[in-house]
C-alpha cells in the first residue's frame, strides 16, 4: 500500500503570497463550510472556532502559494479554471487544467521538493489540501507512532507540562485550553519550546492558528529532508482552528536522533504546540526513484535516461565489482597460504647437530691429542680477546655472555642483551661450553684461556678445547672420561680437513 498524509490549506507549512489572510480581495482569504462571516465576531468576544472543511480563496492574478516536502508524489486539491493558473514543481511549470484537481505528481524522487501554485489570470482559485505520498509498498502493521502531549489535565483543574519538553525564555502558559484542548504557549518574542525525538522517519507537531498567531520559526538539528536550516512560518488565521498540523517533516533518519527548536518571533503574538507524533517507518532498500510526469500535457520531472544510455556506465561498474572481488579472493587465497606456511616451519623438527662443527673448515678429531704442543690452534677460525670470548658473534649463540672477571652477582643478558635476571655465578658452575652450547665443537674453555700452552688452564685445572667433555657433576673428579669413535657420518659424505691436520694422529694411542 502507499502511506500518504494530507495537509490542509490552513497549515503553516503553505507560504501565501501576498498574504496568508487579508479581508481584502486581492489576497487570500480562509473560508470553512460551516462557519459563515454573518457569525463572524471582529471584536474575539467569541472564540471564532472554525468547523467544516477549509479552503483558502483568491482571485488576485499573481496570488501564489509554495509548500515544501519530501515524497515521491503530492496532488493539489481545491478548484479552479483551465488556463486561469500554473503549477510548478522545483522549477518546472505545468499550466493547470482545471477541476478539483489542481495538480498532481507521480514517481518523484524521495527528496526535497518545492510545489507552487500560481494564478495567472484574474479569476478565482481556490485551494482545499495536498495529499502527499511518503511511502510506496508498505504494510499498514509495519508502521508505529509515538504521541507525546506537551500539557495533560489532572484532577481540580491541575496542568501538568510534560518534561519530554523544555522551554526557554518567558511568557510560557500550560492553563490555556478549549474545549479540552490544551497547548503549551508563549507570547514572548525569542522564547522557544525545544524537544528531541530518534527511530522518527517522519515528524508532525500540532497547535493552533488564530488571529493572535503570527510568526514562528523551526529548526532541526541536524538539518534533514526539507528543513534545511531554520524555517520561518505564519500561523495566522481569521478563524480560531483547533489540532492544526503547524510544521511536519517527512524526510528523516530514524537511526539519528534530532532536536527540535519552535520559537515565536513576535512579542505579544503566540505560539504554542498540543503535541507531537512521530512516525517511524522500516528502512527502504532502495531510497531512489525514477522521475515522473505530471498528470498533464507537459512532464513535471525530465525523464530518465534510455536505457542505451545507461549501459555504459553499468557495465563500467559491474566489471569494476568483479575486479575488486577477484582481487579480494586472491589476496585472501595468498594469506592463508602464507600464515600455513609460517606455521608448517615452526612446528618444523630441527635437525639434529652432528658431532661436526658448524663452522665447515673446522673439524674435530674424536681422539685425544698425544699432547698439548700437538693441538690445533683454532685462533685462525675463532679469534677471541684477551678474556676468553668470541668476537666473532656469528659463531657465539650467546655473543652476549658476562666476561668470566664479572662479579658473581651482576646479572646476565639474553642474545639481545636483555637482563635475564641470572648472575654470573650460573656461568662460573659450568666446567665447560657443552652445558651451554650444544652446536659448538670443538668446544673452547668458556672461562679460561684458550691460547695454546696456556698456564691458567693447568693451574686451574679446567681442560684444554680438546680435553674430553666433562659435566658439572664430573668437574670435581681429576679422572677424564674417554670418548670413543662413533665412526663414519651417517650419510658418507666427504669430510674436509683443516690445513695441517696430521693423518698419523688417528693410530695414535
Amino acid at each position: 500500500m502507499s502511506l500518504n498524509i494530507t495537509v490542509t490549506d490552513q497549515s503553516p507549512a503553505f507560504t501565501y503570497s501576498p498574504d496568508r489572510e487579508s479581508t481584502e480581495g486581492a489576497s487570500w482569504q480562509s473560508a470553512w463550510t460551516r462557519v459563515s462571516d454573518a457569525n463572524y465576531d471582529s471584536t474575539h468576544t467569541a472564540n471564532n472556532l472554525a468547523s467544516g472543511v477549509s479552503s483558502h480563496v483568491s482571485s488576485s492574478n499573481g496570488a501564489s502559494v509554495k509548500l515544501d516536502f519530501v515524497g515521491t508524489a503530492i496532488t493539489l486539491y481545491g478548484a479552479g479554471s483551465a488556463g486561469a493558473y500554473s503549477t510548478t514543481l522545483d522549477g518546472d511549470a505545468v499550466s493547470g487544467g482545471g477541476g478539483s484537481v489542481l495538480a498532481t505528481y507521480g514517481g518523484l524522487s524521495n527528496a526535497k521538493h518545492t510545489l507552487t501554485l500560481q494564478l495567472t489570470q484574474s479569476k478565482s482559485l481556490t485551494l482545499s489540501k495536498a495529499e502527499i505520498t511518503i511511502r510506496t509498498g508498505i504494510s499498514s502493521n509495519s508502521v508505529t507512532n509515538s504521541t507525546q502531549m506537551a500539557v495533560t489535565s489532572g484532577p481540580n483543574n491541575t496542568e501538568t507540562t510534560n518534561s519530554f519538553f523544555s522551554t526557554s525564555g518567558s511568557g510560557f502558559s500550560n492553563e490555556h485550553q478549549d474545549q479540552g484542548y490544551t497547548r503549551l504557549d508563549t507570547y514572548s518574542s525569542g522564547s522557544s519550546i525545544t524537544f528531541t525525538c530518534s527511530k522518527t522517519s517522519a515528524l508532525f507537531v500540532y497547535g493552533t492558528s488564530n488571529w493572535n498567531h503570527q510568526l514562528f520559526s523551526v529548526e532541526l538539528n541536524p538539518s534533514t529532508g526539507a528543513s534545511q536550516g531554520t524555517r520561518i512560518f505564519n500561523a495566522t488565521s481569521k478563524w480560531f482552528v483547533l489540532d492544526n498540523l503547524v510544521f511536519f517533516e517527512t524526510g528523516m533518519d530514524p537511526s539519528q536522533n534530532y532536536a527540535v527548536k519552535l520559537t515565536n518571533l513576535v512579542d505579544g503574538s503566540y505560539s504554542d504546540i498540543h503535541s507531537v507524533v512521530m512516525m517511524n517507518l522500516p528502512a527502504q532498500a532502495d531510497p531512489s526513484s525514477s522521475s515522473a510526469s505530471a498528470s498533464g500535457s507537459q512532464s513535471a520531472v525530465p525523464s530518465s535516461s534510455s536505457p542505451a544510455a545507461t549501459t555504459p556506465a553499468s557495465s563500467s561498474g559491474h566489471v569494476g565489482r568483479t575486479v575488486g572481488v577477484a582481487v579480494a579472493a586472491v589476496a585472501a587465497v595468498a594469506a592463508v597460504i602464507l600464515f600455513a606456511l609460517f606455521c608448517w616451519r615452526r612446528r618444523r623438527p630441527k635437525r639434529k647437530p652432528s658431532r661436526m662443527s658448524r663452522d665447515a673448515g673446522i673439524v674435530t678429531p674424536f681422539r685425544r691429542p698425544p699432547n698439548d704442543s700437538d693441538t690445533l690452534s683454532l685462533s685462525s677460525h675463532m679469534p677471541m680477546n684477551g678474556g676468553g670470548h668470541y668476537r666473532d658473534h656469528s659463531l657465539d649463540p650467546y655473543p652476549h655472555r658476562p666476561d668470566a672477571s664479572a662479579s658473581a652477582t651482576s646479572s646476565a643478558q639474553d642474545f639481545r642483551g636483555r637482563d635475564t635476571g641470572m648472575s654470573s655465578g650460573f656461568y662460573s658452575s659450568i666446567a665447560t661450553m657443552d652445558d651451554l652450547d650444544p652446536y659448538l665443537t670443538p668446544r673452547a674453555n668458556f672461562i679460561g684461556e684458550s691460547s695454546r700452552g696456556s698456564s691458567s688452564n693447568a693451574s686451574s685445572g679446567m681442560p684444554s678445547p680438546y680435553q674430553e667433555k666433562r659435566t658439572t657433576r664430573q668437574a670435581s673428579s681429576s679422572i677424564p672420561r674417554q670418548e670413543v669413535d662413533a665412526g663414519p657420518l651417517p650419510d658418507a659424505q666427504e669430510e674436509t680437513l683443516p690445513p695441517g691436520y696430521d693423518p698419523t694422529w688417528a693410530t695414535r694411542t
